[in-house]
């Protein structure tokens, strides 16, 4: 783009105009290539390679194109006057091309169109480094080699593989983090599903994760169970629903044992700290801190201890003493209210000494979930069961990182980085539940 507009004399966005708009580069489409390489006057190939790599790869077009105001370039491709979009992808350390290590150009955006001032930007950088520009033609050019073309097939099938295993996803447990992955996490996931392969390996930073995982499959019955519950509850909400009878020990529910495992650590954890802490707030600077002020520590409403402790109780239904009453009256009305949902759909059943309406449905009181017994011969309840013990594992250590790093005198606000994520997929015959665990 940058060539063009200097062999033409015209600006980038005339020739973004020109190129984008009536010979659709951005299209999926060979006459675009075709018509864009006879303007250019390059091989059809290297247009195709060089300049729309990620057109068959979105999931690396949108989530690891690093910064706008960073050009990401390869030194020799640079002396023959090229820039490739394959070079803005954060996840490369190496040219496809040369196999020569990326280099970085910052530049300033002025707070135009970012493709126009990318583009003069481009421009500058190859003018500086390539003694014939605008250089084209045969004493300029440089090939597509074999490994190019392999790692733009990877990026294509690491990019179906994981908008593939996005359509088949349930549900994701977003109990230690956020639904969608960060670029580390989602990379080192890419990588073990679809192997590069140790010839491609060096083009790629090593400094991304790498991941493994324990797969649980369950039959179809399981997944007819899982379709029925829409569109009443949901696979999300009769989860919820099955990890707030946590509370109560005759619910029938089997990963009490695992829970109170947890528990018992961060209540070992608190009793050691004797609370000598302090909220410090500074904005995002703000801080919890060991203090000996007792004036400090009664201002403070909870230590970094009982704030963990209070977040496991919330997420598994035990009765927490930081809950308003208002807070208590709300959960026990929409316990009531799903727990017919839970019966109707034969997840639950009442106790003997439950109050019910001639309906059968649960009269309203305090703690309803204490009348609330888990049938066991659900075909849900394996699942259930062990995605339980998954998720206390998984918040148990992301809550005791978090703890570490408080103790080191980390913000508050930033979150420990969990070593573990999982997730309920649809499967050929049924659906399989995936723990990702982090290896390095």
């Amino acid at each position: 783009m940058a060539r063009f507009c200097e062999i033409n004399g015209i600006s980038a966005k005339r020739a973004a105009d020109f190129l984008y708009k009536k010979r659709a580069i951005a299209r999926r489409s060979e006459d675009g290539v075709i018509q864009i390489a006879a303007v250019l006057n390059e091989d059809p190939h290297l247009v195709d390679t060089s300049l729309r790599p990620l057109t068959n790869a979105p999931l690396f077009d949108v989530r690891f194109r690093g910064a706008d105001n960073t050009i990401r370039f390869c030194p020799v491709c640079a002396r023959s006057g090229y820039q490739s979009n394959f070079h803005l992808l954060t996840c490369l350390n190496r040219c496809p091309f040369h196999g020569c290590e990326l280099e970085k150009h910052t530049i300033v955006l002025g707070g135009g169109v970012k493709f126009i001032e990318r583009t003069v930007a481009v421009g500058n950088l190859v003018r500086e480094r390539c003694d014939g520009w605008p250089a084209f033609g045969k004493d300029y050019s440089i090939a597509v080699t074999d490994d190019a073309t392999k790692i733009l097939d990877w990026l294509v099938s690491a990019s179906r593989a994981a908008t593939e295993l996005r359509r088949r996803q349930v549900w994701k447990s977003v109990i230690a983090g956020e639904d969608v992955d960060d670029d580390r996490d989602l990379f080192g996931k890419l990588r073990r599903m679809v192997p590069p392969g140790k010839r491609l390996e060096p083009f790629f930073l090593d400094r991304w994760d790498l991941w493994d995982f324990e797969r649980c499959d369950f039959g179809i019955d399981v997944k007819d169970s899982i379709d029925a519950l829409y569109p009443s509850i949901g696979f999300a909400g009769a989860y919820a629903f099955f990890k707030h009878l946590g509370d109560y020990k005759a619910s029938g529910v089997g990963f009490l044992p695992n829970l109170k495992r947890a528990r018992d650590e961060l209540i070992g954890r608190h009793g050691s700290c004797g609370c000598h802490w302090a909220f410090v707030d500074r904005g995002w600077n703000s801080v919890w801190r060991r203090v000996s002020d007792p004036e400090l520590v009664r201002k403070t409403e909870m230590c970094p201890f009982a704030f963990a402790l209070s977040e496991i109780d919330e997420e598994w239904g035990v009765a927490s003493s930081f809950r308003s009453r208002r807070r208590l009256l709300q959960d026990e009305i929409l316990m009531t209210r799903l727990s017919r949902v839970m019966r109707d759909n034969d997840l639950i059943r009442y106790t003997r000494d439950a109050e019910l309406s001639p309906e059968g449905d649960l009269y309203f009181s305090p703690s309803p979930l204490s009348f609330c017994e888990w049938n066991s011969e659900s075909p849900l309840s394996r699942l259930f069961n062990i995605a339980a013990q998954w998720e206390i594992e998984l918040m148990s250590d992301a809550l005791n990182g978090w703890l570490d790093e408080i103790e080191r005198g980390e913000h508050p606000a930033e979150r420990y980085r969990p070593q573990k994520s999982i997730e309920l997929i649809e499967a050929d015959r049924g659906v399989s539940l995936i723990r990702w665990m982090r290896t390095i």
